[in-house]
């Protein structure tokens, strides 16, 4: 009898996903109508925007995201905070779903901020939950933990709906966590007070009461309890049968299902498994389809049903190995193993099960650093509950001396006032000493600080006469020697006196481009480099760099290749961008060996590689077939004076600056340098400049 009125309770179960799946479309339906019919760019249209984002982001994340951006850009535009925090928090949920907890946790905290600002406590509260919940999946329990505390006592200090709604969530995810380190008892002590808060709020919102309800069905089979689990919950069945959870449906189906088969009620179990997998189908939701379909495996072993156990547990296999789910794919293997073995194919079983220690192996690595999370948290849960006992007892022990205490200073009422006053200025006296003490301490400090700057100022110093006084001596002492040779003996040999004379001038120019760049270090150093920013063509001003070098690759028998992109536009210092270029493309023309190729590239970036929110830009690369930069090199690369491994092909000078100018003009207009290098194999460096 009681099995009939099991199975009776699916089925009639199974007659309302129609029509809850059909109201649940319907909303959404109605919302992009609203939609359509609002053309203004208005405040209700981010609200219906925002809506739209909260209703598809379980069902559809992709396309939730897609709402709640547009959501954000209407809302700024019209300076609508409430809807510009709605829709951080909306991107937040939808990143969540996707798996993406550091852009999640991003939004969360701007969204934080905004509803800060508000002055709105009930969607602090919620948001905090969500905060928590990342933390939790991360296995950082202690973190968690804090952010669930924080939020049920923003949450009790309303008194509204909200703030009732509120408290049940933050109850429910506190049991969680006390799950997750195995306290069971105080798991279900904050799940049945879930339960309570949701069925005040039921006609608001149901998903308290369907969480605290399935939540102590979950908590009471993990410890076997598998009778005292099921009433639990098929009650959060029918709750959730009235609303749109419906991967919350599915969920709780599944673990019905799993309560279900340890009890042999087989029938039962495959009638709950095969309705979960179903829901799950139709929303569609990969972790839930896993999920059913490794449950309906396990009810069909134990019904005896190997062959159809194996079907659905490679279905799970596959669809856990599509989401990259570690655990998932774990018990999927497992029943995959035992279905195979019944059926008689060792081999094929022993491959699951090796493939089960390959996963579980893995697993074990990140479930090590849980362990450690949940010690802590285990640790941090009982030290706050030892400190709450001994606030206790220490007010009861104030309570009881109260009386006491009032005739005491009655009676030594004169004396407390001559102690007072002692005490008083002794306090007086020892602050005094306290703040002269402090104040030589920080006059002390500000004094190291000063002599740590002058001294690192005195090296650059050093460091610049050291460059000048090396890199100058050689050039100066050549226009000597073709100076003395012109006034000792006159040339009248015009080509031989043009010859000595383009050389005096050649150096000049080189000592000319280093009084230059130890200047511009100067500036750079003592944060003095201005930028004259005005659009200009990019593009034009690659192609002249790398023209102006052309000669000089030539005299190497070298080859300049130009891949520049037309109409690249940009905001910036064109004389400061050129010295960029005119640094990159001579460093590679002095380091490359003759006969080499070198890559001049202009290029609209198209990568996805940098923050999804990023702005577009242009990528610069220069190319080279040089000799490469070592390890140690490249821990030196953007330093002032630095001298590295590889050394001119052609005789060429280097100061050492070079490159820490660049990096510093680059990071001045919002933009980065990169280098990829290995020695030997030629280097190529990459600018990217935002747009």
């Amino acid at each position: 009898m009681l099995v009939l009125v099991h199975v009776g309770i699916i089925l009639i179960f199974s007659f309302l996903d129609t029509f809850v799946a059909t109201a649940q479309t319907s909303e959404i339906d109605s919302l992009r109508h609203i939609l359509a019919s609002t053309p203004e760019m208005n405040h209700t249209k981010a609200w219906v925007w925002n809506r739209l984002a909260y209703s598809l982001y379980k069902i559809n994340a992709e396309e939730s995201l897609k709402y709640a951006d547009s959501a954000l850009q209407l809302a700024q535009k019209i300076r609508d905070t409430l809807e510009t925090a709605n829709a951080h928090r909306n991107r937040g949920r939808a990143s969540w779903v996707m798996g993406k907890y550091r852009i999640a946790q991003e939004e969360y905290k701007l969204a934080l901020d905004l509803f800060k600002r508000l002055g709105e406590k009930d969607l602090i509260s919620g948001v905090l939950n969500n905060l928590g919940n990342i933390h939790r999946a991360e296995g950082n329990y202690s973190l968690a933990l804090e952010q669930y505390l924080q939020s049920l006592k923003i949450a009790e200090e309303g008194s509204t709906d909200d703030a009732l709604l509120a408290q049940g969530f933050a109850m429910n995810n506190i049991g969680n966590i006390y799950f997750d380190l195995q306290r069971f008892d105080d798991a279900i002590l904050y799940h049945k007070k879930t339960v309570e808060l949701g069925k005040k709020v039921q006609y608001l919102d149901k998903l308290v009461l369907c969480l605290g309800l399935s939540n102590i069905g979950v908590t009471l089979a993990k410890q076997q309890k598998h009778s005292e689990a099921v009433p639990y919950l098929l009650s959060a069945i029918q709750e959730l049968e009235t609303t749109s959870f419906r991967e919350d449906l599915a969920n709780v189906l599944k673990n019905l299902t799993d309560s279900y088969a340890a009890l042999g009620k087989h029938q039962e179990a495959i009638a709950c498994g095969e309705r979960s997998l179903s829901i799950a189908e139709s929303i569609p939701a990969k972790r839930s389809i896993a999920d059913a379909a490794r449950a309906l495996a396990d009810a069909y072993l134990t019904a005896k049903k190997s062959a159809k156990a194996l079907d659905y547990a490679l279905r799970s296999i596959r669809v856990s190995e599509e989401i990259h789910h570690q655990e998932k794919l774990l018990n999927a293997l497992k029943s995959a193993s035992r279905a195979s073995d019944d059926l008689g194919r060792h081999e094929e079983a022993m491959r699951y099960l090796q493939r089960f220690v390959v996963v579980n192996d893995s697993i074990y690595k990140n479930a090590s650093a849980k362990a450690i999370a949940q010690i802590q948290t285990q640790y941090d849960v009982e030290k706050r509950e030892q400190r709450i006992q001994f606030l206790q007892k220490e007010k009861e022990l104030q309570d009881s001396q109260h009386e006491r205490d009032i005739v005491i200073r009655n009676a030594l009422g004169l004396g407390i006032i001559v102690l007072i006053a002692i005490v008083g200025l002794s306090a007086y006296l020892y602050r005094l000493k306290h703040e002269t003490e402090l104040r030589l301490r920080k006059q002390q400090d500000l004094l190291e600080r000063v002599n740590a700057e002058l001294t690192e100022a005195n090296l650059f110093k050093m460091q610049m006469l050291s460059i000048a006084a090396h890199d100058l001596k050689n050039p100066l002492g050549a226009i000597t020697g073709f100076a003395e040779l012109l006034e000792s003996s006159p040339l009248e040999d015009t080509a031989t006196r043009h010859i000595v004379l383009q050389n005096i001038k050649d150096l000049g120019e080189r000592m000319l481009h280093l009084i230059k760049d130890i200047l511009d270090a100067a500036k750079l150093e003592m944060g003095k480099l201005t930028l004259l920013r005005e659009k200009f063509s990019l593009s034009f001003l690659v192609v002249s760099v790398a023209e102006q070098y052309m000669s000089a690759a030539v005299a190497k028998r070298q080859t300049i290749n130009l891949d520049v992109a037309s109409d690249c536009n940009v905001v910036g210092d064109e004389e400061r961008l050129r010295q960029v270029l005119d640094n990159l493309v001579s460093n590679a023309v002095k380091y490359s060996p003759h006969g080499k190729t070198i890559i001049v590239r202009l290029e609209t970036d198209t990568s996805s590689n940098h923050h999804p929110y990023s702005p577009p830009s242009y990528i610069i690369e220069v190319q080279d077939e040089g000799p490469g930069f070592s390890d140690e090199d490249k821990t030196k690369l953007f330093g002032f004076f630095q001298r590295l491994s590889a050394r001119p092909t052609g005789g060429e000078s280097s100061n050492g600056v070079g490159l820490a100018i660049v990096k510093n003009i680059v990071e001045a207009h919002q933009g980065e340098i990169f280098v990829e290098s290995e020695l030997g194999k030629g280097t190529t460096f990459r600018v990217r400049l935002p747009l």
